[in-house]
């Protein structure tokens, strides 16, 4: 799982947000991993911004640990368990 901190402070940095996110999309092995964006900006068109950019979910900050932890584990990929 990739958690990106998607800041509301300049372009440049959405940029490259968006850059690690392509990049990280073109490599077969990691095409399917879970990206999700983390900001403290809740305005609908950040968060359509992010999404559109191909982030599969978008967490708004201040996190709330239970949740935070029931999220994660929603979207951690189920393995067999090694004995």
């Amino acid at each position: 799982m990739l958690v990106a901190y998607v800041s509301g402070h300049g372009y440049g940095h959405a940029t490259r947000i968006g850059e690690v996110l392509r990049r990280v999309r073109a490599q077969p092995d990691l095409a399917d991993l879970p990206c999700i964006a983390v900001s403290a900006d809740a305005m609908p068109q950040q968060i359509a911004r992010a999404r559109a950019a191909g982030f599969d979910d978008y967490w708004v900050k201040p996190l709330d640990v239970p949740t935070l932890a029931d999220r994660v584990l929603q979207r951690a990929p189920r393995r067999p368990r090694q004995i």
